[in-house]
């Protein structure tokens, strides 16, 4: 990424990051990190001022949500946001839509999520992350901004959904 983007592309990544991205001089003067301090389940309003603490992310997804917010946009559409991973159990492309990472395909992970599935805990974090989604969408819903669905199919039905090739046929109109 540092070599194929413009220099004056600006980095949003989880503070997470830092070690690795100071460690390997990436994106020097460049980016923004995230303090994902807040918990939702606490939250009656969700905080996407990215200059300050926002709600702890567990997912890219909630994460592009509120730097989107952050940023103003009057409409934000989402593609591929079906979150029924649950559904599927754990497989060849379990859980991501790139499939397994060497990151993610060993037994210790294997293991953590084993652990999750017996314990409920994949469905709290599902329903934290619903409850951000919810919140954001609150937050959106008072700036004026839209965020539709233009996933087909899928459990997140918390936004309104559209019919995605009607969508990008009136981009090219």
């Amino acid at each position: 990424m540092e070599g194929s983007l413009p220099k004056t592309t600006t980095l949003i990544t989880g503070a997470s990051s830092k070690p690795l991205l100071d460690e390997q001089h990436l994106f020097t003067d460049r980016v923004v990190y995230l303090s994902p301090k807040l918990d939702p389940l606490f939250l009656r309003r969700a905080r996407v001022d990215i200059t300050r603490n926002v709600m702890r992310i567990p997912t890219a997804l909630t994460q592009c949500l509120t730097v989107a917010l952050y940023m103003g946009f009057s409409t934000i559409y989402l593609v591929g946001f079906d979150l029924d991973q649950l559904c599927h159990g754990r497989g060849k492309n379990w859980g991501r839509f790139y499939g397994v990472s060497p990151v993610t395909a060993n037994e210790a992970e294997k293991s953590e999520e084993d652990k999750l599935n017996r314990t409920g805990g994949n469905w709290l974090a599902y329903w934290l992350m619903w409850r951000q989604f919810v919140l954001l969408g609150e937050y959106a819903e008072r700036k004026g901004t839209r965020i539709v669905n233009l996933t087909k199919g899928g459990l997140l039905n918390c936004y309104p959904r559209e019919d995605y090739d009607e969508v990008v046929s009136a981009f090219r109109a």
